[in-house]
């Protein structure tokens, strides 16, 4: 039910107005829409109004729908929840993505400097560890991190389950198997090499709302060079773009007709098929072995010899395998345990077996009290009394949202007020207009005319925000991981 948002402003008129419009550009506008602030006629009639003001404040928000929440309403009460919400969490962490960002930067250097750059291999190690130690995360999962909604901002996807069940054997199980498979699919034509990429023009995109996306389409500069529109925008010397267009990245598979092709060394790592993950087609590289046959074409599968089959039915004791499609988050202090299940077992037996397990916990140590003889001291984290973690879930799900979105206007807000002043100075106009016109975009204002979109009071959003950034804090994200949660 929609709250009563007046919240006693009837007595003068708002500043600020909100429209809510579709985005031109279709490969964001499923998920995204534009929120333009106009000034109310009473303020737009003062006199000695700059020109800045007067322009309408466009920000590119995410929609209430966007998966980034959707994906949210999939929670459940089990350690797999907890560590979505902790990774969400994550994400949003200043001082994770600033670690993140600097092992980055570090590692774009090493690879540039064939990893012979001290200065660049201190600065990684240092982001490494303070990812790991800090925030639990490993950055052989930054892939799966980069591909949540998060940061994709095209993904439409949602994830049914928080991981994938992978079943052997596998292609490396098989004797010679990659190179049966790459002479399979090389001869059913359905071999790729998955080298290339090339640059399309994105149709109806406005310099408006291009600045919104800056950092994942590009301009191009000339014939054959593109570069992202962010770094654009910092007005380097002698970079000109060629044309008016906006482009993106689209990954451009090429099907290999030459036999030659298959075999050049330089071509086999980028080698790749067609496989169907959750009822989705996607592209594989083969140098992967790890790959389960039973995602190859049946047709491959049947032409198998008996005997290979024979022999990987009585040689191979791998067992099913749980891949997550989101990161594990493991700081120090995660009481993790491998267990063999048999999933044909009753109900009752396995949660029989794994509360017997939960009576061991003393004996099961993580590698700093084996090494160190340190016990982990954590604190359990109070969300509300009384309230499990999963009884919060809309009100952390709507929280992220009015935050996120929150978090982006603030921004482009500042990023107006310091226009609003520079011209205020440039017109030597006198100084009391700065606070009187920057005002007019400042939070106050900005949340009073959200909180109409919203139907939430302004006091509300402000609770929200307030809530997340309380679960922002380092300490929080740790014990959510760790599952020291009260319940």
């Amino acid at each position: 039910m929609a709250e009563d948002v007046t919240e006693n402003n009837s007595s003068r008129e708002d500043k600020l107005y909100l429209n809510i419009e579709e985005i031109s550009i279709s490969d964001y506008s499923k998920a995204w829409e534009k929120a333009i602030f106009k000034l109310s006629d009473k303020t737009r009639q003062k006199l000695n109004l700059v020109e800045e003001v007067k322009e309408d404040l466009v920000v590119v928000i995410p929609k209430k729908d966007n998966p980034r929440y959707k994906q949210l309403e999939k929670f459940n009460e089990s350690y797999f929840g907890y560590n979505r919400v902790a990774v969400e969490l994550l994400i949003r962490n200043k001082k994770f993505i600033s670690s993140l960002n600097d092992l980055n930067e570090a590692e774009k250097i090493l690879e540039k400097n064939n990893f012979c750059d001290d200065d660049a291999m201190s600065r990684f190690k240092q982001a490494f560890f303070k990812l790991k130690e800090d925030f639990g995360f490993d950055i052989s999962d930054k892939n799966k991190l980069y591909n949540l909604p998060y940061f994709n901002k095209v993904s439409t996807r949602l994830l049914d389950d928080y991981f994938f069940i992978y079943n052997p054997p596998y292609v490396n199980d098989l004797e010679n198997g990659i190179i049966r498979v790459i002479n399979y699919y090389f001869n059913k034509r359905k071999l790729y090499l998955f080298k290339g990429f090339i640059y399309e023009e994105i149709e109806n995109l406005t310099e408006k709302e291009a600045k919104y996306f800056k950092d994942d389409i590009y301009v191009k500069t000339d014939e054959n060079k593109y570069i992202l529109y962010i770094f654009f925008l910092q007005d380097i010397p002698n970079i000109k773009r060629i044309d008016n267009k906006f482009y993106k990245i689209k990954v451009n598979p090429i099907v290999i007709d030459s036999a030659e092709d298959v075999y050049k060394e330089e071509n086999f790592k980028f080698l790749a098929i067609k496989i169907k993950i959750l009822g989705e087609e996607t592209f594989h590289l083969i140098n992967d072995g790890n790959l389960p046959i039973e995602l190859l074409d049946k047709d491959f599968i049947a032409s198998i010899p008996e005997i290979d089959k024979l022999k990987l039915i009585s040689q191979i004791q791998r067992k099913s395998n749980m891949e997550f499609n989101i990161p594990l988050l493991n700081i120090d202090g995660s009481k993790y345990v491998n267990i063999l299940i048999n999933l044909n077992t009753p109900d009752e037996i396995l949660l029989k077996d794994i509360k017997q397990l939960k009576k061991l916990t003393s004996k099961i140590k993580t590698i700093n009290e084996v090494l160190n003889g340190e016990k982990e001291k954590t604190n359990s984290i109070e969300l509300k009394k009384s309230l499990k973690l999963s009884s919060q879930i809309n009100q952390i799900k709507e929280s992220l949202y009015i935050y996120d979105i929150c978090e982006i206007i603030k921004i482009e807000a500042q990023i107006k007020q310091s226009k609003i002043e520079q011209e205020i100075k440039k017109n030597t106009l006198n100084q009391k207009y700065i606070k009187a016109q920057t005002s007019i975009y400042d939070e106050n204002e900005i949340y009073k005319a959200l909180s109409k979109h919203l139907e939430i009071k302004p006091a509300t959003i402000k609770e929200k925000i307030s809530f997340i950034k309380n679960l922002l804090k380092k300490e929080n994200i740790q014990n959510i991981i760790i599952g020291n949660i009260n319940k």
